[in-house]
C-alpha cells in the first residue's frame, strides 16, 4: 500500500490484508477499524524501539 508507505506506516503497509481481515470478522466500523489500524502501528514501533534500544 503505496499511501501507507509514504506516510511511514510500513507496519500498516505489510499487514493490511490481515488487519482487513480482522475487521471484517469483528464486524469493525470505519472508525474501529482505524483505531486498530494505528495502534497496531503504535505496538510495532514501540517494540521496534525496544529492540533497538536492548541488542
Amino acid at each position: 500500500m503505496e499511501c501507507a508507505r509514504m506516510l511511514k506506516l510500513g507496519n500498516l503497509a505489510e499487514h493490511l490484508e490481515e488487519l482487513l481481515h480482522q475487521a471484517q470478522e469483528k464486524q469493525l466500523t470505519y472508525p474501529e477499524f482505524l483505531l486498530a489500524c494505528l495502534r497496531e502501528e503504535i505496538r510495532n514501533r514501540k517494540d521496534l524501539y525496544r529492540r533497538q534500544a536492548c541488542p
